[in-house]
């Protein structure tokens, strides 16, 4: 299981989507428990494309067979409670 529940991410989420954020673009951000962090990655490993942009119905369909399988590992594991 990684780090982060649902719980852990809704604070998150809500800040993301708050003219707080307006800056914020193309960033891994973590978030588990008590821990806050922002991740680096050097390089674009695969890309798709939508014609038209990107639904949530459209990555579904296009993550498990193309981006999906080059998820990158990252930060530690939860403990298991």
């Amino acid at each position: 299981m990684p780090v982060g529940t649902p719980e852990d991410a809704a604070g998150l989420v809500v800040f993301l989507a708050s003219d707080a954020a307006a800056g914020v673009t193309g960033q891994v951000i973590g978030i588990g428990g008590d821990k806050l962090s922002v991740w680096s990655h050097p390089s674009e490993i695969a890309v798709a494309y939508a014609e038209s942009g990107w639904s949530s119905d459209a990555i579904a369909a296009t993550w498990a067979s193309s981006l999906g399988q080059h998820a990158q590992t990252y930060g530690i594991q939860a403990p298991v409670s």
